[in-house]
């Protein structure tokens, strides 16, 4: 039985059947992710007992009251406020993976992300305090670089052509080690021009729906 569930845009996508990566057969109910406690176990299962607290399977329709899925897709929840949690299994581990696998950090390094406002862009800020690495926060409405730097962000800036110039202004012209683009289009390539030579752009979503360019 569902508590909360998180919407994204991969819900949205799904809902309004925009991206072929998103297409599920019909019928569908959206939902991606959420938390919930476990109201009925099937035969054999040994892994959760009803009343347990869980996140409900990746992708398993957690737009509803209740959710049948597979209790070996599940994971084991904890205490705390619902809605938070609820977006806790795919923004916080993106954010991880983004921070550990591209780019060999060290305290004080650089990097930069677009959409630094999402909720994957506020654990890439949160995430990325901790382990010392500065960031560079794009946006693109002037009332988000408040909230961002009260965060934690380093720098935040508001989208636009001459972006790597205030960017190295910013950064005091050290090399940015790692771009982090989830806009695609134009937005790639502005990303890429603040990097330090031979550093990696990683894109990990199209709020624009269009390719990298």
């Amino acid at each position: 039985r569902m508590e909360a569930a998180a919407m994204h845009i991969a819900d949205l996508r799904t809902i309004t059947g925009v991206d072929d990566s998103f297409r599920f057969p019909l019928p569908r109910t959206p939902g991606f992710e959420g938390i919930g406690h476990v109201a009925r176990v099937g035969a054999g299962v040994t892994e959760y007992k009803v009343g347990d607290r869980v996140f409900a399977a990746l992708a398993s329709g957690t737009f509803r009251d209740e959710v049948r899925c597979k209790a070996a897709a599940c994971l084991p929840a904890p205490p705390g406020d619902a809605a938070q949690l609820a977006l806790l299994t795919v923004n916080g581990p993106t954010a991880e993976v983004l921070l550990e696998d591209f780019a060999d950090f060290k305290p004080g390094d650089w990097l930069i992300q677009n959409a630094a406002n999402s909720s994957c862009g506020r654990y890439v800020i949160r995430l990325a305090r901790l382990k010392g690495v500065r960031t560079v926060n794009v946006v693109r409405r002037s009332e988000m670089v408040q909230e961002l730097l009260d965060l934690g962000g380093d720098v935040v800036l508001v989208d636009g052509p001459d972006l790597p110039a205030r960017v190295a202004k910013a950064v005091g012209a050290a090399p940015v080690k790692l771009g982090i683009d989830a806009v695609a289009g134009a937005a790639t390539q502005r990303i890429a021009e603040c990097l330090a030579p031979g550093s990696t752009v990683v894109s990990y979503g199209s709020m624009t729906n269009q390719r990298c360019e």
